[in-house]
């Protein structure tokens, strides 16, 4: 008689494995930081069946596919703030795509809902998925010992961004082993007089002061984001909701439009500066953002900012660094283990559990099983 077990493994074809990881860090992480990951697994019972040990080895901000060992698919997320790098390597395995290294465009790599099959026919450079990335972002002489995927603070995206690597077996099985990383999107913040805009939820930003003694704020919306309002040299929005356009000369009658200068879609963003002696002498609040993202057909968020112009800035120096849902975000890596030194974010499902809740990896395969 065919057991539970039995008759779902016949159904998925499929092994489930549950692993229960957590990094040293999570113990002493705060506690809205603190993490544990469920890692869960797809790999074809017979893979995992002719040889011992996992088809992948996770180390401190690297990760090794093994698919000699077995089937596999899983993630890793940087995260702004937190963690910057990821090394990959393929451990007997030639890499998904062949072309993974090129002399003309550097790394290239494949979309994240691709199959290994159509990641090696259809490759395309990593600045498709990042924008702004040069071959400078990858670093190492072998995918056999490494290649260090880095991406820098400035460059971190307003968005969700990802792309897919992987290995392949040398012999006749044809394991592969698929990595994707997923970039999550900087927080929206307001630092040194600049608002940095994201785009996973509608944000409003703290207020930025432009005063006689500081006469400067910069806007800043990545390269998939759009000023709001669109005019922003010539226009402010007066209400932070609805976007009522008026023109800047209205608090400011002598305001030139050259005072505004650069590209809010640049790293640098776009800078108003306004001649000390211009600065109204009683507090004008005025509202600036961005709105996106513009790529896809997703939906669309707006990231406003308030800005008061003239009178006294209270915090004299000390502004807030954070923007609305503010504070660095855990980051990690998807496999058998965290990172070290910080807040490990793990798993093919991308969810994670309270740290209070205590569960072995028995009781996982427990209800994983009866999860069929």
């Amino acid at each position: 008689m065919a057991t539970r077990a039995s008759l779902a493994r016949q159904k998925t074809g499929a092994a489930c494995l549950a692993v229960l990881t957590a990094s040293p860090s999570v113990v002493a992480a705060k506690p809205w930081k603190r993490w544990v990951g469920v890692s869960v697994i797809l790999a074809s019972a017979f893979a995992v069946g002719v040889s011992a040990g996992p088809p992948y080895r996770n180390e401190p901000e690297k990760f090794t596919c093994r698919p000699k060992k077995g089937i596999l698919s899983q993630w890793v997320s940087l995260l702004y703030q937190v963690q910057h790098n990821i090394t990959f390597a393929c451990e007997e395995a030639t890499p998904v795509p062949t072309t993974l290294i090129s002399e003309e465009h550097g790394l290239m790599v494949c979309a994240e809902n691709m199959t290994p099959e159509e990641c090696e026919a259809n490759p395309a450079p990593l600045s498709a998925f990042l924008p702004g990335a040069t071959k400078e972002w990858v670093t190492g002489d072998s995918v056999l010992t490494g290649l260090k995927i880095s991406v820098p603070e400035s460059q971190y995206p307003a968005n969700a961004k990802s792309f897919r690597v992987g290995c392949r077996h040398n012999t006749k099985t044809g394991n592969t082993c698929m990595l994707t990383i997923h970039v999550e999107p900087r927080d929206p913040a307001v630092e040194r007089q600049e608002a940095r805009c994201s785009y996973t939820e509608n944000s409003t930003l703290p207020k930025i002061f432009v005063t006689k003694d500081s006469n400067t704020m910069t806007l800043a919306c990545g390269p998939h984001g759009a000023p709001m309002p669109e005019s922003y040299t010539e226009n402010y929005c007066s209400t932070p909701d609805t976007c009522d356009e008026k023109p800047f000369t209205s608090v400011i009658p002598g305001y030139l439009s050259k005072w505004f200068f650069g590209d809010p879609k640049s790293p640098l963003g776009a800078m108003l500066r306004i001649p000390p002696e211009q600065i109204p002498s009683s507090p004008q609040i005025i509202y600036l953002g961005c709105t996106g993202p513009t790529d896809g057909e997703g939906p669309k968020y707006n990231c406003t900012v308030p800005v008061q112009l003239g009178g006294e800035d209270p915090s004299e120096g000390s502004r807030p660094g954070g923007g609305s849902g503010g504070g660095k975000r855990g980051g990690g890596q998807g496999g058998g283990g965290g990172l070290a030194g910080s807040d490990s974010r793990q798993g093919s499902a991308r969810h994670s559990l309270p740290f209070g809740m205590a569960l072995s990896a028995s009781a996982l395969l427990a209800m994983t099983a009866l999860a069929y």
